[in-house]
Parts: C-alpha cells; sequence; structure tokens
C-alpha cells in the first residue's frame, strides 16, 4: 500500500472540484442559450402570426374595396386573434389599406 501526503489528498481533492465547477458552468452556460433560443423562435412564431393576421385583414379590405365598399374591414375575431383594416383613400382611385392584427 502507498502512503500519500495529506497535502497529495487535498491536492486531488481541490482539482477534483474545480473540474465540476467547470462542468457545472458550462451546462449554465449551455442552458442560457438554450432559453434564449426558445424564446427568440416563439417571439419569430408570434411574428409570422401577426404577419399572416395583418395580410388577412389588408386581403379583406381589398376584397371589399374591389366590391365597391371603401369602407376597410370592422375588427373581427380570425384565426385566434382579431383583425381590422381601415382604408383611406389618397385620390382619385388611390388607397392606402391601414392593416391591424
Amino acid at each position: 500500500m502507498v502512503r500519500r501526503a495529506a497535502g497529495e489528498r487535498g491536492a486531488a481533492l481541490l482539482l477534483a472540484l474545480f473540474a465540476l465547477l467547470l462542468v457545472e458552468a458550462a451546462l449554465l452556460l449551455f442552458a442560457g442559450i438554450l432559453a434564449a433560443e426558445r424564446r427568440a423562435e416563439l417571439d419569430a412564431a408570434r411574428r409570422l402570426r401577426l404577419d399572416a393576421l395583418a395580410d388577412s385583414a389588408a386581403d379583406a379590405a381589398l376584397a371589399r374595396l374591389a366590391a365597391g365598399d371603401p369602407s376597410g374591414e370592422p375588427a373581427r375575431p380570425f384565426g385566434g386573434g382579431q383583425i381590422a383594416a381601415r382604408v383611406v383613400p389618397l385620390g382619385e382611385g388611390l388607397y392606402r389599406i391601414e392593416a391591424r392584427a
């Protein structure tokens, strides 16, 4: 049996604790990156949904305008959200459609 000095055992323990600290720090960093990615993906999905709803509101207002009704699209529930669009006359045959979702 090999006898070791107390200082060697203490150094090995400190080295093991330092290695555990490094592994824990790496895991925490990885968890933070994953959480940030999740938030970014949720924001992108929300923006995509809002863009689709706003496009729907503009399309509905454009269809009404093509049918001779320049009143726009009143606020109403649609696709899990709410859409509305306003038609602003700009001149002879020109309109601006302001869609909201």
